[in-house]
């Protein structure tokens, strides 16, 4: 018969484990709706890993007050065979995977991925080497890649952020998300974007929508001084 301590002895505990200070967030939302801004909010040192031409000149202004690195990735040309495709976008998916594996190394700060559907698309391309007409069975090398960079995230001291693009569908309008349908899974934090024009201009705003670590927080807007990610993950990383 087993006991509680022959279990212990092969790697069972029954004390409470040390939490990183660090979370992992998702912030998904609609084209200009502050996904960028926002993410530039949390606990510096900030890694910023750009696969999205859309941030242009909205990153390098802030750079000159905060302690952002900035590495710009530079995708090939989405023209050709699937066999060329693979062939490009290999060594293009091979940096972006040492880039976050070294990022991930650093003992404090916070690395942002902008954006994870991207991410997705270049790694379905060097795969691939094809977006449509992939069967289902097809992808599952894709997502072991994408759960590796989970897994690291876990082991990591640093915070990570991964942003992502949503679109209303055509005949709904309701919000739909782009990009690998498994990250809700494996983050901690989901936060949801928002922009609203009035006379006065631009205004945003965000909503948790999911938080594992403080679910009370689900539900809660953030806007005007609290719409920063440097007070949100410190009220989840000190549970106050």
């Amino acid at each position: 018969m087993v006991t509680l301590e022959d279990l212990k002895n092969v790697g069972f505990e029954d004390k409470v484990r040390l939490i990183p200070k660090r979370s992992i967030v998702s912030i998904e939302g609609l084209e200009k709706s502050g996904k960028t801004r926002l993410a530039l909010t949390a606990p510096e040192p900030i890694v910023y890993i750009d696969l999205d031409v859309g941030t242009e000149g909205v990153i390098e202004p802030l750079m000159q007050d905060k302690n952002i690195l900035l590495y710009q990735v530079e995708q090939p040309s989405k023209l050709g065979s699937p066999a060329e495709l693979m062939d490009r976008f290999k060594n293009t998916w091979a940096d972006i995977q040492n880039k976050i594996n070294q990022v991930l190394q650093l003992e404090k700060g916070t690395l942002v991925i902008d954006t994870f559907t991207e991410a997705y698309d270049i790694c379905r391309m060097a795969h691939l080497g094809k977006l449509a007409q992939v069967q289902p069975h097809q992808y599952q090398v894709c997502y072991a890649d994408l759960r590796e960079i989970f897994r690291l995230a876990y082991k990591s001291s640093i915070n990570l952020i991964v942003l992502h693009k949503m679109n209303p569908n055509f005949n709904t309008g309701i919000l739909e998300y782009k990009g690998w349908n498994d990250v809700s899974y494996q983050v901690q934090t989901t936060i949801r974007t928002n922009r609203d024009n009035s006379d006065k201009g631009p205004e945003f705003s965000a909503t948790v929508q999911d938080c594992r670590q403080k679910p009370e927080l689900m539900g809660r807007k953030l806007e005007g001084p609290s719409l920063k990610m440097d007070l949100l993950l410190n009220s989840i990383q000190s549970g106050t």
